[in-house]
C-alpha cells in the first residue's frame, strides 16, 4: 500500500531515501518539489539546532573560563592580603588541610603546583623557619609545620579553609553534593579526553 496516496498499487518513484507515489507526483507537479523542501527545510532545522547548541555550550565554556578566572584572582588577592606568594599559600594550605604535616608527594599533587616550584616555595619556608623536612623512606619525604609555622598556617591558609568551610555550610547539603558531583564528573571527562590528545 502505498504511503503517500494510501491506495494499493506496484509504482512508485524513488527520491533520495524516500519513496513518493507518480500518481502524486504526477496529478501535482509540485509534489516533488514539495517533499524536497521538507526535506531540506528539516536538514536545515537540525544544522541550526547543533549551531544553536554549539553557541550555547560555547557561551557557557566561556562563563565556566570566566569564573574559573576570577575565583583564581580573588585566591590570589587573599594571599597578597594575608602577605604570602600564591606557592607558599597553596603549599601552607595543603599541610594544613591535612594536619600539620604531609608527604612532599601530596604536596605537589594536592597544590597544583609543578615539583621545581614546590622544592623553591619550600626551601624559602625552611630558611625562614616555618618548616622542614624529614625522611619517610629513600625516596620520600615528609613536610612538616615548624611551631611559627603552625602559627603563621593558623592565621593565613586556616583563615582561608575557614572562610571555604562557611561558603558550604550556606549552602544546602543538595547543593554542595550536586557542585561536587558535577566539578568530580567534568575532572573524570577531561582526563579521559586528555588521554587522546
Amino acid at each position: 500500500k502505498c504511503n503517500v496516496c494510501k491506495k494499493q498499487h506496484p509504482v512508485k518513484h524513488f527520491e533520495g531515501r524516500n519513496f513518493l507515489c507518480r500518481n502524486v507526483v504526477f496529478s501535482n507537479p509540485f509534489a516533488l518539489e514539495n517533499e524536497r523542501n521538507k526535506r531540506q527545510n528539516k536538514k536545515d532545522g537540525i544544522e541550526r539546532m547543533k549551531e544553536m547548541w554549539n553557541e550555547d555550550t560555547s557561551k557557557a565554556l566561556k562563563r565556566c573560563n570566566y569564573l574559573f578566572g576570577e575565583i583564581d584572582r580573588v585566591y590570589h588577592e587573599i594571599s597578597l592580603k594575608l602577605g604570602l606568594s600564591d606557592s607558599a599559600m597553596k603549599i601552607l594550605y595543603t599541610i594544613c588541610d591535612n594536619g600539620s604535616r604531609c608527604l612532599l608527594q601530596n604536596v605537589c599533587r594536592q597544590s597544583g603546583l609543578s615539583k621545581q616550584t614546590v622544592n623553591s616555595a619550600l626551601r624559602k619556608l625552611e630558611t625562614e623557619g616555618f618548616v622542614y623536612l624529614e625522611s619517610v623512606s629513600s625516596k620520600n619525604k615528609r613536610v612538616c609545620l615548624t611551631e611559627t609555622g603552625k602559627r603563621l598556617g593558623e592565621r593565613t591558609a586556616g583563615r582561608l579553609i575557614e572562610a571555604e568551610n562557611a561558603i558550604f555550610a550556606s549552602w544546602s547539603r543538595e547543593d554542595v553534593e550536586k557542585y561536587l558531583s558535577l566539578t568530580e564528573m567534568f575532572l573524570k571527562d577531561l582526563e579521559n579526553r586528555a588521554k587522546n590528545m
